[in-house]
């Protein structure tokens, strides 16, 4: 049922209140109650105080990141909602995306999923199948979809979104990019690299067609379109591509700008991780970038202690994962770490950088093949045909592992001297306390694995007898 002008009025100014708590820091002590027709009834007062103190209390912690609050004053506002034969059927469908949403973000996706898809229906049922107002709760609907691991429906919910912004905004508009991008993303999950890197041109489309030319609005595109090509293994095209950008950024902002700092970092982890890329030695042309990124950070006019910092940072790691000179990493750190020790604005960075060992290289060089096959089975869920293996080590003041012990193993002995090989072979970054590298004892790496025969190639596989044994000795 369609509600009247009053109720429309009413929703307005609801909505309105919301927006200047907000900008208030919700001050709703002292903003009042909401202001309401002296010929309405107390009931209807009642309601809409109801629905006005639901609506910001749920604003207030959905700021707060409290989610769980977010959804029960979500709950209240919904219940208050239906207690209105005349309630807006639009405003419905929106309070059900919000709870969706606050479902959502509290990890409750089966709840959100479900709300979600109410809030579409209801917008079906009183407007079309190509309403606008559908755009928020598809593409609510669409992530928790894919969070919950339901990347065939997550697939269909974003065509679909995708299609109505279409209808109503036109072709290539920005308000699409992140569908886009997203529906990418889904894709390559799913393992359809042609699909996820035909979508990431039409994400990197949109932005040079609404910002042409060497605009540098359009980076974040190119970095993700970048960052695709890597992870599906075509190397060559993420190479072009950040070649790209260091040349768009070249053109727009000069060769000593700050904005070549990002796409130079990234650029140097792609040659690093891949020694080969077009006939160079990639090693060798990421330290010469590296050595860029340090000269631009330390003479530019503009550059903060958290640039000069993470380019000595990127070279230290560099140094620690392509060298055996360990000091040359060090005074790099060092460096580092003074430049986030000069004012108390810049602990917070240092804390996130040096306040633990970082891992640089989950997956050292020297790791056997065997243990490449075996992370490809690892597993976060436990269940009664899972493995476990631990091994103890302590990371010492130069990033390097040591005191290597096996706490468990699953078949017994089997995988040991690969695991073992494979933890010996990490790198760190190390944690510095007071200005001084600092060592960590008794740290823990664990995988879990399948431990059903027939998901284990086969040179892996066990005889069924002992490895049956050997899971229940645990």
């Amino acid at each position: 049922m369609k509600n009247n002008s009053l109720g429309h009025h009413f929703f307005a100014r609801i909505v309105a209140g919301i927006a200047f708590a907000a900008l208030t820091s919700f001050a709703a002590a002292e903003t009042g109650p909401p202001v309401v027709d002296p010929a309405e009834t107390a009931a209807d007062i009642s309601s809409k105080e109801t629905l006005a103190l639901a609506l910001l209390q749920y604003q207030q912690a959905i700021d707060g990141e409290l989610y769980t609050e977010a959804a029960d004053a979500g709950k209240v506002y919904i219940g208050a909602l239906l207690k209105d034969p005349n309630h807006d059927p639009k405003e419905w469908s929106r309070a059900l995306a919000r709870l969706g949403h606050a479902q959502h973000q509290a990890g409750e996706l089966a709840a959100a999923i479900e709300n979600y898809t109410l809030a579409v229906e209801v917008i079906e049922s009183e407007t079309d199948r190509l309403d606008l107002l559908l755009a928020v709760p598809l593409q609510g609907l669409s992530r928790a979809q894919n969070d919950a691991g339901n990347y065939r429906a997550a697939v269909a919910s974003y065509k679909r979104l995708l299609h109505v912004q279409q209808v109503n905004q036109g072709l290539h508009t920005l308000g699409q990019a992140q569908t886009v991008n997203e529906l990418s993303n889904v894709y390559y999950t799913l393992g359809d690299f042609q699909r996820a890197n035909a979508l990431q041109q039409s994400y990197v489309s949109i932005y040079s067609r609404n910002y042409p030319g060497d605009d540098l609005q359009k980076l974040p595109a190119l970095y993700s379109q970048a960052t695709m090509y890597t992870r599906t293994g075509r190397l060559i095209d993420s190479q072009k591509s950040y070649h790209q950008i260091i040349a768009m950024i070249e053109r727009a902002d000069g060769g000593k700008s700050l904005h070549l700092l990002t796409a130079i970092y990234q650029f140097s982890d792609l040659l690093q991780n891949n020694y080969i890329v077009d006939g160079n030695d990639g090693s060798y042309k990421a330290r010469r970038f590296l050595r860029r990124a340090m000269y631009i950070a330390e003479n530019h006019e503009n550059a903060s202690n958290l640039d000069r910092a993470d380019a000595y940072i990127a070279m230290g790691d560099y140094l620690s994962l392509e060298t055996f000179d360990k000091r040359a990493a060090m005074r790099q750190y060092f460096a580092a770490w003074e430049q986030l020790s000069d004012g108390s604005e810049w602990t917070d960075e240092r804390d996130d950088r040096f306040g633990n060992p970082t891992l640089l290289n989950a997956l050292p060089a020297k790791s056997a093949t065997s243990m490449r096959k075996l992370m490809m089975l690892s597993q976060m869920d436990v269940n009664e045909r899972s493995a476990h293996l631990a091994v103890q080590y302590t990371v010492g003041e130069d990033g390097r592992t040591r005191d290597l012990q096996m706490l468990e193993s699953d078949p017994t002995g089997f995988w040991d001297p690969v695991v073992l090989n494979h933890v010996d072979g990490l790198i760190f970054r190390p944690g510095i306390v007071d200005g001084e590298p600092i060592e960590y004892q008794e740290r823990v790496y664990e995988i879990r694995y399948s431990f059903a025969d027939q998901e284990l190639p086969g040179e892996l596989r066990q005889n069924g007898l002992s490895r049956e044994a050997s899971y229940q000795t645990q």
